[in-house]
C-alpha cells in the first residue's frame, strides 16, 4: 500500500512538470539595428519547486548569437523573463532552440524567423508632405508682405 500511494504521488508530481511548457514571444518584424525583446515564458507550470532550463541559437545576424538561461521557483505558478536583442542591416534572423523542466525531457523550441525591414515609409511620406505644404504656406506669407509695402 505504502508502494502504491509513494507511485501515485510521484506519478502526479511528474505528470503536473510534463504539462508545463515555455514559449518565446518575438516580434514578426524589426527595423535594422534596433533593439528588440524577446519574452521566455512558463505555461502550466507546477506548483510548489519547479526549474527549467533552454538554450537558443539565434542565426542572421542578430546579436547575441545565443542565449542559456533559467528560472525556478519555489512557490510554483508561472514567470517570465523578457531579453533584449539587437538585429542586423538587413536580412532576418532565426531563432531555434530547446527547453527542459527538471525531470522531464528535453522538448523543442518552435523555430521563429524575424524579418529585418525598413518601416513602412508612411511616417516620412506625411511628413514630407506637411514640410511643403508649410513652405508654400510661409512663401504665400511672404508675397503678401511684399505687395502690401
Amino acid at each position: 500500500m505504502k508502494k502504491l500511494i509513494l507511485s501515485l504521488i510521484t506519478f502526479l508530481l511528474l505528470s503536473s512538470v510534463m504539462a508545463a511548457t515555455l514559449t518565446r514571444q518575438v516580434p514578426s518584424s524589426v527595423n535594422p539595428g534596433q533593439t528588440f525583446t524577446v519574452t521566455y515564458e512558463t505555461s502550466g507550470a507546477p506548483s510548489g519547486k519547479w526549474f527549467v532550463a533552454w538554450e537558443d541559437t539565434i542565426t542572421g545576424g542578430c546579436t547575441p548569437t545565443s542565449y542559456k538561461d533559467f528560472m525556478a521557483s519555489e512557490t510554483g505558478g508561472d514567470k517570465l523573463t523578457s531579453v533584449t536583442f539587437t538585429s542586423p542591416p538587413s536580412g532576418s534572423c532565426t531563432f531555434s532552440g530547446y527547453y527542459q523542466f527538471a525531470g522531464d525531457s528535453k522538448k523543442d523550441l518552435p523555430s521563429v524567423t524575424i524579418s529585418i525591414e525598413e518601416g513602412d515609409g508612411e511616417e516620412e511620406d506625411n511628413n514630407t508632405i506637411i514640410y511643403i505644404i508649410g513652405g508654400i504656406i510661409l512663401l504665400i506669407i511672404f508675397i503678401v508682405i511684399l505687395k502690401k509695402k
